[in-house]
């Protein structure tokens, strides 16, 4: 009875270390699977990334760093949107003209004949043109490509009138950062609702 029972117990055994040696197999093969994929997909991303560095991207809307934290400190009527707009178009100006602008001869003259589409970037007066001219002017390179732009939450001031504060714009291949305050209404149906000012 004793060798009767021994050989069931055997092959139960047997058999319980056969399905133990598969389970193990078919989880070492699937988790094979799932570390190649993950460096696949890591590998992937470093190549991205690359990418990203090698060319100038030019986004829709420019993202400045800190904007969670003013747009949460900001107590104005003007929508976010319209002041994010108002500073993508005036960087993109600097960038897109850079050229053009170191041509300017009569200042002046320019501005007048371009009075409405400068308003309409938050350049409002001829000075402030003229300032924008002088410091591109002195820029040292044949193009500007946008690095990085930044609310200066330190400089923001609210008023009885407006809202101020500061961005900081760094250009590629320039070591100083272009400074420029703006000033936000607080309303918005005054002609000029937002303005950029160079610090001198």
């Amino acid at each position: 009875m004793n060798k009767k029972n021994k050989r069931p117990v055997r092959s139960k055994i047997h058999n319980i270390i056969i399905v133990l040696i598969v389970m193990i197999f078919i989880l070492l093969i699937t988790l094979g699977i799932l570390i190649q994929m993950f460096s696949k997909n890591e590998n992937n991303k470093t190549t991205e990334v690359v990418k990203r560095n090698e060319e100038y991207v030019r986004q829709e809307k420019i993202h400045l760093m800190d904007q969670e934290k003013f747009f949460n400190s900001y107590s104005g009527v003007v929508k976010e949107e319209k002041i994010i707009t108002f500073i993508t178009n005036y960087i993109y100006y600097l960038i897109d003209n850079k050229n053009n602008i170191e041509n300017v001869e009569d200042i002046n003259k320019v501005y007048i004949n371009n009075k409405q589409k400068f308003e309409n970037m938050g350049i409002i007066s001829n000075n402030e043109y003229e300032k924008i001219v002088n410091t591109i002017k002195n820029m040292n390179t044949t193009k500007l490509e946008l690095s990085y732009a930044e609310f200066d939450m330190e400089t923001l001031i609210e008023s009885s009138n407006n809202i101020s504060i500061d961005l900081r714009i760094k250009f590629v291949d320039i070591d100083n950062v272009l400074k420029v305050k703006m000033d936000i209404s607080k309303s918005d149906n005054t002609k000029n609702v937002i303005a950029f000012s160079i610090h001198e």
